[in-house]
């Protein structure tokens, strides 16, 4: 059984949408909890952790935003604004990560002589700066949002579903392609920009972990291959996304390298910026994979 999966016995076609909600939040919060131990982070901030950590807030996130729906607002919109607290705390840490890889990845393909030292110094002073930014965060509220998650999840069953829904499978499964209307109306005007993508890829992701967390609201064998569909689509925006933030940064010091050239003597000069090329040209064939994938979805309609 996976994180993403609960026991036949706690979601099943006669669960009431009371035991659903408990039930969900109860898991989501218990493994945000987990990670927010603070010996999780007494020696440093791990990618690993950094990534498990947001994965977790997002989670939260989603559930909280989907139950509120059906019950008091107040208690799951103090839930979802913690978690994003976290969440953006941990984001552009997350982005030096995915530079970090980047460069290496570029040097191990194209030419291990290739040299991005001077950017590997870039990115490993930023990424020490945002760690930092992000110790100092945890270790003044990762007891407090514990505290609170773990108060939050005994109000949880103090709830008291009011409305008809017959249970939380069917209740589910009505929110799952209310959210699936929505994107596959979005995608005949969706555009190509940096924002639409984004905003998007968020969607997906709202989509992708909704389904997730409702179990087998859909059925199984739709479900997994829908999920995989999703998945590929959100890989995809999510390289464009890393792409963008690489193509920007090394854009910039490559400008500030210009401008205050006679300060750097020692810099060697443009065989540190053929990653920057690099990064256009994955961006060019990314954005062919995205196109294709968005036209796989408008003539093939992966949820029937």
């Amino acid at each position: 059984m996976t994180e993403n999966q609960y026991p036949p016995a706690l979601i099943n076609s006669s669960t009431t949408l009371e035991e659903g909600i408990r039930t969900v939040l109860n898991l989501r919060i218990e493994q945000l909890a987990v990670l927010l131990d603070k010996k999780n982070w007494i020696d440093g901030v791990s990618a690993k952790l950094v990534h498990k950590t947001r994965v977790a807030c997002r989670r939260l996130i989603v559930a909280a935003r989907l139950f509120k729906r059906v019950s008091s607002k107040r208690l799951f919109n103090k839930v979802q604004s913690r978690a994003e607290g976290v969440l953006e705390n941990l984001g552009t840490l997350r982005n030096w990560d995915s530079y970090a890889n980047a460069l290496e990845n570029h040097r191990g393909i194209s030419n291990p002589a290739q040299k991005t030292f001077f950017l590997d110094g870039i990115a490993w002073a930023n990424r020490q700066r945002f760690e930092k930014i992000a110790m100092k965060f945890f270790k003044a509220k990762a007891d407090k949002l514990t505290s609170f998650l773990l108060k939050a999840k005994l109000k949880i069953h103090q709830f008291k579903n009011n409305t008809t829904s017959p249970s939380f499978l069917e209740w589910s499964r009505l929110g799952i392609m209310t959210n699936y209307d929505d994107i596959n109306a979005e995608m005949e005007t969706l555009e190509d920009s940096e924002h639409a993508m984004h905003s998007f890829r968020l969607k997906l992701k709202f989509l992708r972990y909704g389904m997730e967390i409702m179990g087998d609201a859909i059925q199984p064998e739709k479900a997994a291959k829908f999920l995989k569909f999703l998945k590929n689509g959100q890989s995809y925006l999510g390289m464009i996304n890393d792409l963008h933030f690489q193509i920007k940064t090394t854009s910039k010091i490559k400008f500030a390298l210009e401008v205050h050239k006679k300060d750097f003597e020692f810099f060697q000069g443009e065989s540190e910026f053929l990653f920057l090329e690099d990064c256009r040209q994955r961006l060019e064939s990314t954005m062919s994979l995205y196109k294709a994938w968005k036209l796989d979805w408008k003539s093939n309609n992966p949820m029937e």
